[in-house]
């Protein structure tokens, strides 16, 4: 008996054990979904997945530059989020991590010559602070940190700066008169984790490219990222000899940070031609209206570009394709539960136009709210009489979510939205058949319908037409439509479904 317990407390101690494992020791600065403070997020997710087996991982979050130090003097491990060939001590794998998305430079051409990343050398150029951008720019430039660019146009334009680098969702809110001229400077490119240049830093690249493709493949890498949008942005897919197609989204819903984000249809069109179409590559852009605008009226044919979910207009069907409709946003109405505990002096009806003057007058006590400096606001505000619209509760810009959780809540008694943007403004479980919406009059707003605008290149002509053969066909019509049709209230839905002319039950 004593033998056969030495024998296998001997057995036992020769199984490895998490103190046997080598430490791995990464830095990342904290960048929010990404990498939290709390270990949460894609890239700690993606590092776990390939090294945690095998080592036992030290994390340190710390500014970019201390980062970058760190590993380039052999401190630490790797560094998260690096371009390739940023630094001479850093080594990158072969396959990457992630996509950065397009930096553009908002400037004064009348002042400034810039064609190439170089021509800013020895300028002054603002950023946001903590951007990784710093470390990819030519060595002489002053680099003017800031946390917000806001209106950063004042500062190009009273000559403080010679310009500013951002994303293109950030142009609007730079220069919101659009007085100034852009350029994109820094394409989309990949990032990396970076390697300390070492023997054991090699070996870690090794793994990593050994790893990843195989985790891509197997859908496990695909779980880390919090939607199929911004999994498609990072690009594992093969791209093969297929010919490609600059797709943009442009963000078009404030959040409560009063930052842009693309809206829920956005997601599903580009999830559905990258499976539909899957002859072409989609290289997803994060743009902007101006961005996406100047691409299309480019008169070099040798890239295909295309944006989905704008307007059409004269000017623009001068240079551009479009395709029949894809989407309509059906005009401001009232929203309320079905189960509200306010009980209006006559039931709403869905048959006529509510009469909003009266129905303030009729139920002094009822609490409506809409969000401030909203079209249907402004329009409110002349079309009311001034204590109607006093009896309105107001909330502040990019509040749509507040209110909506307020409805649901019982703290509203009905709100006043444009009701196909209720998949951007409602939490994930909420049930849209718990609400219903009625009918307000033509003045407080009217609808208006969206469409897939393209350059014109040969490609883009047959992609259009094959796009256009989809949307007429009704089993393509339930796999792009059917969600989103699903997080509308039945009188809503209705009314998508007749804007669009849709076969869907």
């Amino acid at each position: 008996m004593f033998r056969l317990i030495l024998l296998l407390c001997l057995c036992l101690s020769s199984l490895p054990s998490k103190a046997d494992h080598p430490v791995l020791h990464v830095v990342a600065e904290e960048w929010q979904g990404s990498t939290n403070k709390d270990l949460t997020g894609k890239y700690w997710d993606i590092l776990r997945a390939i090294y945690q087996q095998d080592y036992d991982i030290k994390y340190e979050l710390a500014d970019w530059s201390t980062a970058i130090s760190l590993v380039a003097r052999q401190r630490a491990d790797i560094v998260i989020g690096v371009y390739q060939g940023q630094d001479e001590n850093i080594i990158t794998p072969n396959f990457h991590l992630d996509m950065d998305s397009s930096f553009y430079l908002l400037y004064d051409k009348k002042r400034h010559n810039i064609k190439t990343l170089q021509d800013i050398d020895n300028l002054t150029i603002a950023g946001r602070r903590n951007y990784v951008l710093k470390s990819s720019l030519p060595d002489h430039v002053n680099f003017y940190s800031m946390d917000s660019l806001a209106n950063v146009d004042k500062l190009i334009i009273n000559q403080r700066i010679d310009g500013a680098l951002m994303y293109a969702k950030e142009l609007t809110n730079a220069d919101p008169d659009q007085r100034l001229d852009h350029l994109e400077l820094l394409p989309k490119q990949k990032m990396y984790f970076g390697f300390a240049n070492t023997v054991k830093g090699r070996a870690l690249a090794k793994i990593f490219d050994q790893k990843m493709p195989i985790l891509v493949k197997q859908g496990v890498i695909k779980k880390y990222f919090a939607n199929d949008l911004i999994y498609q942005f990072a690009d594992y897919a093969e791209k093969g000899e297929k010919p490609t197609v600059d797709w943009y989204l442009i963000p078009k819903m404030f959040q409560e940070n009063a930052s842009l984000k693309a809206v829920f249809l956005d997601h599903q069109f580009s999830n559905y031609v990258a499976n539909r179409f899957d002859d072409i590559h989609f290289d997803l852009k994060i743009g902007s209206t101006r961005v996406a605008d100047t691409a299309i009226k480019k008169s070099d044919k040798s890239a295909n570009s295309c944006v989905i979910n704008v307007f059409k207009n004269s000017r623009r069907e001068s240079y551009a394709l479009f395709s029949q409709p894809v989407n309509s946003y059906i005009k401001p109405r009232l929203l309320t539960l079905k189960e509200s505990l306010f009980e209006f002096s006559k039931p709403l009806s869905h048959d006529v136009v509510i009469d909003l003057n009266q129905l303030l007058i009729d139920n002094p006590k009822v609490r409506i709210g809409i969000v401030n400096k909203g079209f249907a606001h402004n329009t409110l505000a002349k079309a009311l009489d001034e204590q109607s619209f006093n009896q309105l509760i107001i909330f502040e810009d990019y509040s749509y979510a507040t209110i909506m959780s307020m409805l649901k809540t019982h703290r509203l008694d009905a709100v006043i939205i444009w009701p196909t943007i209720l998949p951007d403004i409602t939490e994930g479980d909420f049930d849209a058949s718990l609400i219903e919406s009625f009918t307000l009059p033509e003045k407080v707003g009217q609808s208006f319908q969206t469409y897939l605008m393209c350059n014109d290149t040969p490609l883009n002509q047959d992609l259009i037409k094959r796009f256009n053969q989809a949307l007429a066909d009704p089993v393509e019509q339930v796999k792009i439509y059917s969600k989103l049709l699903s997080k509308f209230d039945q009188q809503t839905a209705e009314l998508y479904k007749k804007a669009l002319g849709l076969s869907i039950k």
